[in-house]
């Protein structure tokens, strides 16, 4: 799944669903952003404009929302930054602000201001400790010789309110991680125990197993309340749209001030596994 592409798509429906005639009066547009930081890493923002829900959405018109000139200020409550814009093809789109002095460190807050066309939306983030994945192994399916599912044990912290998403990424042609199928966990409801997890990827949010001989590096990121409120409301929300028999009562809980999407914060843990 391409995480930017979806996101701003179903942001845009989102901001313009509200109308219950179907009329389409004059449009606001919002500031839609798809921001996070991890330990050990530097910040990395993607933004973009929001449209009407009858607009056309193509290539060429996705392109057109694209933010390339705001200006945007990541701040760790010691030191103020502004991010410099960079080119990174494994994304659509395909530009992403970054920031190169502050890089991320459990614990810690970061707040980030973004200004475009005299509008400022804000957001603030922190990195929770990362919780270690113990053990990973592979598993075939059942009656089947040549794929299967990756599955991973981990501990959650007794009395800690963690919340977890996970994502994988095959092979090292990219450096984006996608999320598996199911990602988002609420650490509250296995508080202090042993958790053994059956991994698959994930295609039009159905399963999708992973191939014998693959090479796959599994990312376990601790995330605040937060974080896990914006993500699975946006995944029900995914899952209901592609189920013309749900409906669709969820309203996505952003913690963008004044516009959509997320500024996360991840506490991240990895290994690697070749499926044998």
């Amino acid at each position: 799944m391409n995480r930017n592409i979806i996101l701003v798509l179903f942001l845009l429906l989102l901001a313009a669903c509200h109308d219950e005639d179907f009329e389409t009066p004059s449009y606001n547009q919002k500031i839609v952003v798809d921001g996070w930081i991890e330990q050990g890493q530097q910040a990395r923002v993607f933004l973009t404009l929001s449209a009407p829900y009858f607009s056309d959405i193509d290539s060429v018109s996705l392109r057109k929302l694209v933010l390339t000139t705001a200006k945007v200020t990541l701040t760790d409550g010691l030191n103020s930054e502004i991010l410099t814009l960079h080119a990174n093809s494994d994304y659509f789109p395909p530009y992403v602000y970054q920031s190169n002095s502050i890089i991320g460190t459990t614990g810690h807050s970061y707040s980030l201001k973004i200004e475009y066309g005299g509008v400022t939306v804000t957001s603030t983030t922190h990195i929770p400790e990362p919780e270690p994945i113990d053990s990973i192994w592979f598993s075939l399916a059942t009656g089947i010789d040549t794929a299967g599912y990756i599955k991973i044990n981990f501990t959650d912290q007794l009395n800690v309110d963690n919340y977890y998403r996970i994502m994988t990424r095959t092979g090292n042609k990219t450096s984006k991680y996608t999320p598996v199928f199911l990602p988002n966990l609420d650490g509250s409801l296995v508080d202090g125990q042993n958790i053994t997890l059956s991994l698959a990827g994930e295609k039009a949010y159905n399963p999708l197993y992973f191939n014998v001989n693959d090479t796959v590096n599994v990312k376990l990121c601790t995330i605040d309340q937060a974080v896990f409120k914006f993500w699975n409301s946006l995944y029900v929300e995914l899952k209901n749209a592609n189920n013309p028999f749900a409906a669709s009562n969820t309203h996505v809980i952003s913690n963008i001030n004044g516009g959509l999407g997320i500024w996360a914060g991840y506490g991240v843990s990895t290994k690697a596994i070749i499926c044998k």
